[in-house]
């Protein structure tokens, strides 16, 4: 891991140096000519200094042109103390001049305080010249030597309570701050449940829709263009037709063959109207009619079930689909268009969240870039505080000058003016050139990016014509080859159509032949038929009458005549004793009717008596009861009887319509329940028991998963945030010891590593920011762009040692990769002893 330091030397280290060979210079003693021009010569080499550093700062400023940035830090009692930022503003540069007349104007204070301000101001140095004419109460010096391109320092002064309103504004800023990114982070959480609600309830939606499709492809199928419910009436009524027509034509058949026997008598008749026929060959042809139509019954019979069965099928697969139809019905007029709703709002709300995120956000980052550069500003102070400690001496080194220079010849200092003034014109001269280069050069490299860019986009318009060029070509190529084969399929076509037609002209004289032969043969068998039927019924009544007469004969009726005679002589004589045997018994049984008449009677007449017995009793016990009840309608009064009779009628009549009305819903759940019955035992809902469980089961092990993966998420994120936190405070500890030990300067204290963690986005991935801070006096600043190159390299050898010695203590070996170029020999020196122990 390597230090976050600066690339190049800033001016605090280069300022630093200088004063130190002041200060060396003043212990020596600077009175003599030699020191007098060994201070000339230093004082060229801190312009030349200067100037690179102004050449460093011009080129970091060069992005600074159009804004301002006005920046105040305090100063107590020459002690700078840690920076604070009292007041931070951007205006454009045309407003400059007032807008620092309005910050003056706020910081007017007694002429003998000593809590001055420090201005730092990014553009436009000529705008602070005019400072002083803007009033200012308190003593404004001159410009300090030091310039920068587009920056200088001012000293003015400024109250204790003054102090404290920018002290104020600097924690109100903190706290928007902060404010801003919690109230960030919840307009990004937010936003994340609300991505993640409408990607579910889209789901949602999609599902419904698909189930409702589905459904209606089966309706469709299943019922055509028709709805299910017109479609299961139709079939109802067509079901019903046909099974009457199938009982029809089963009765029929018996009710033929009655006919044919009646008609097959010696005398036959219609049947329905019992009229006779004119000749025995109409009778013939009756039964033939009727015998053709008994043998057709059992095909019409077995066609007919069979068109019923299909009916009755379809019928069984509409009652099926109707669950399915109901609840595609209440998807589409109650839960799509509610689930759509719900949709819109959570877009609204979610486009609603995310315009605040990115104004929450905004916010954050113009305060953030502020607080940067407000904090970058920090170091300036630093500098700020070492050049007015550098002009303290200067003074005291020019009043020593100037009496040097009154004792001796006035000449050498006109000389030594001049010559001044001369360097100076010819410094700004190649400054202004250096400028006008440096803005030519801008100027034609933004020329070479703006040309590149355009050559970029040429080459893209190049290449995507390219790309449709070869893609049209190679549509005229298919083009080609489609019409090359719809000509030869039409020339297919015409060939194939002549050669039908005199086959079509064939084809139909020989379907008029076959219909005129079928039509003939159809005659001739009817003809046929008949005849053969005709012959059939001859021959039956022939073998009727020869059978008869042989019965006859062979039973020898003639002799058996006598016989049967004699028996019913006998016969009629047993019917007259029969006769009056009958007559005696009924007298008898008449005698029997009477008694029974007469016991009956009096059966009766013992019942009336009984019955009167039980009345009379029922009757004494009424009449307690009335008098009871006529004593209680004494006592009671008779409104208070009818009021309570009338509220008992209406209590009947309300129990009345609650009977009724529970009725009716008796009657509505008991369809209900058969329905729900009649769906239950379909396949959709048949294993719906054994399905639930399966996905609670699911359900319930996911969510015990997400809670166990959830603590060990949150213990292995504890336990990597403290190691990581013991395992800095040992590599800040080791970096502390070894820089104590071998950084042999006084500016910095001792360096250490700062670590700052956060939580990114929805996955929570801990996001480790490290930067190198260094300490002077307890205050941390950053070490980037504030140190000099040998600190650097020192920095980054020792924060390698120190992860070697934590992470890699076993191993005996370290890799020197780090150039040592800008270490001086005391700190080499002091390294070495280091690495030795």
């Amino acid at each position: 891991m390597m230090p976050t330091t600066a690339a190049t030397t800033t001016t605090a280290a280069t300022t630093t140096t200088a004063t130190r060979r002041r200060r060396r210079h003043d212990d020596d003693g600077g009175g003599d000519d030699d020191d007098d021009d060994t201070t000339t010569t230093r004082r060229r080499d801190d312009d030349t200094t200067r100037r690179r550093d102004d050449d460093t700062t011009r080129r970091r400023h060069d992005d600074t042109t159009t804004t301002t940035t006005l920046i105040i830090c305090s100063k107590r009692e020459n002690t700078l103390k840690k920076p604070m930022m009292y007041l931070f503003k951007e205006f454009p540069t045309a407003r400059i001049k007032q807008s620092l007349s309005q910050v003056l104007s706020q910081c007017r204070c007694d002429k003998n305080t000593t809590y001055p301000l420090a201005f730092y101001c990014t553009t436009a140095p000529k705008y602070l010249r005019s400072i002083k004419e803007q009033g200012c109460s308190g003593p404004v010096p001159a410009l300090l030597v030091t310039e920068r391109r587009g920056a200088r320092f001012l000293w003015t002064c400024s109250s204790a309570a003054c102090e404290r309103k920018y002290r104020d504004e600097e924690q109100c800023q903190e706290n928007a701050i902060r404010e801003k990114t919690k109230l960030q982070n919840a307009k990004q959480q937010e936003l994340t449940t609300l991505k993640l609600t409408y990607k579910q309830q889209e789901d949602k939606l999609n599902s419904m829709e698909e189930e409702v499709r589905k459904n209606e492809e089966s309706i469709l199928e299943q019922c055509g263009s028709q709805d299910l419910e017109t479609s299961l009436k139709t079939l109802e009524s067509e079901i019903q037709e046909l099974q009457d027509e199938k009982g029809v034509l089963s009765s029929s058949e018996l009710m033929y063959r009655h006919y044919i026997e009646k008609m097959q008598q010696s005398e036959p008749c219609c049947p329905l109207c019992h009229r006779g026929f004119d000749s025995h060959s109409s009778v013939t042809e009756l039964i033939t009619e009727l015998n053709d139509k008994v043998s057709n019954v059992p095909a019409l019979v077995s066609k007919k079930e069979a068109h019923l069965n299909r009916l009755q099928s379809n019928q069984r697969e509409m009652l099926q689909l109707k669950p399915a139809y109901q609840h595609c019905a209440r998807l589409k007029t109650l839960e799509i268009p509610s689930a759509r709703s719900e949709l819109e709002e959570i877009k609204k709300k979610r486009e609603r969240v995310q315009k605040q995120l990115e104004e929450v956000k905004g916010t954050l980052t113009e305060l953030q870039t502020r607080e940067k550069v407000a904090k970058g500003a920090q170091g300036d102070a630093v500098v700020v505080d070492q050049l007015q400690t550098e002009v303290e001496h200067v003074k005291e080194k020019k009043s020593r000058l100037e009496k040097s220079v009154q004792e001796g010849p006035a000449q050498n200092l006109q000389d030594v003016m001049e010559e001044q003034k001369h360097v100076r014109q010819e410094l700004n001269a190649t400054s202004k050139e250096l400028e006008n280069t440096r803005c030519r050069f801008n100027s034609s490299k933004d020329e070479i990016h703006k040309l590149r860019e355009k050559k970029n986009k040429l080459d893209n318009n190049h290449l995507k014509i390219k790309g449709e060029l070869q893609a049209r070509q190679q549509l005229e190529k298919k083009k080609v080859e489609c019409e090359k084969e719809v000509k030869s399929l039409s020339l297919d076509i015409i060939d194939l159509t002549e050669k039908l037609q005199p086959a079509n002209k064939q084809l139909e004289i020989a379907i008029c032949e076959k219909r005129e032969l079928q039509a003939a043969n159809r005659t001739k068998i009817d003809n046929k038929r008949t005849e053969v039927t005709n012959c059939q019924k001859k021959v039956d009544d022939i073998i009727k009458l020869q059978t008869s007469i042989e019965s006859y004969e062979k039973r020898g009726v003639a002799q058996n005549l006598e016989a049967v005679k004699e028996s019913i002589q006998s016969l009629e004589t047993e019917k007259r004793n029969l006769d009056l045997q009958k007559q005696q018994v009924g007298e008898e049984i008449d005698k029997v009717k009477t008694y029974l008449a007469t016991q009956k009677i009096k059966e009766r007449e013992l019942g009336d008596n009984l019955k009167l017995r039980e009345k009379r009793k029922e009757e004494k016990d009424l009449n307690i009861e009335i008098a009871d009840l006529t004593e209680q309608i004494h006592r009671k009064n008779v409104k208070e009887i009818v009021k309570e009779r009338k509220e008992l009628v209406i209590a009947e009549q309300d129990l009345q319509k609650e009977k009724a009305f529970a009725e009716g819903s008796q009657k509505q759940l008991q369809n209900k329940v058969d329905e729900l019955n009649t769906e239950l035992e379909s396949d959709i809902y048949k294993n719906a028991h054994k399905d639930y469980m399966e996905t609670s089961i699911n359900i319930t092990v996911l969510e015990y998963s997400a809670k166990d993966l959830f603590t060990y998420a949150k213990a292995m994120d504890w336990a990597v945030t403290h190691f990581h936190s013991e395992r800095m405070k040992i590599i800040n500890t080791i970096i502390r010891t070894l820089w104590r030990q071998i950084y042999c300067g006084s500016d910095i204290d001792y360096i250490e590593i700062k670590t700052t963690s956060d939580k990114q986005g929805t996955t929570k991935r801990r996001n480790y920011n490290y930067r190198v801070v260094q300490v002077k006096g307890g205050v941390e600043i950053d070490m980037r762009g504030r140190c000099s190159g040998g600190q650097k390299i020192l920095a980054s050898l020792l924060i390698r040692l120190a992860l070697a010695e934590t992470f890699s203590a076993k191993c005996a070996f370290f890799a020197l990769d780090e150039p040592t170029a800008n270490l001086d020999r005391e700190n080499i020196n002091n390294f070495a002893c280091a690495l030795k122990e």
